[in-house]
């Protein structure tokens, strides 16, 4: 019998931490988690996945990666428009 496989540490961040990091570094923690996520994925189908909640923390991890990505996305525009109904009212 196959030996079981065991996951990678890669996203093991807290929504804290990754909140500090820049747009850009997130997308690269995403790739890197979308990967390890699709190996895991393979290994849970193959039996080989030693620890199978490892899929569902990788899954949220990426759901968190791209939460944040979409408030960083959103940050910007929402001080824009706070500035422009500002003006109007002066």
């Amino acid at each position: 019998m196959a030996d079981k496989k065991t996951t990678k540490k890669t996203v093991t961040n807290s929504a804290a931490d990754l909140r500090k990091l820049s747009v850009e570094e997130l997308q690269k923690q995403l790739q890197t988690a979308r990967a390890d996520l699709l190996e895991a994925q393979k290994s849970l189908k193959a039996n080989e996945l030693a620890n199978p909640h490892a899929v569902t923390k990788l899954r949220k991890d990426v759901a968190r990666i791209l939460t944040i990505i979409t408030a960083k996305a959103k940050q910007p525009n929402k001080e824009n428009s706070e500035n422009s109904n500002n003006e109007g009212k002066e």
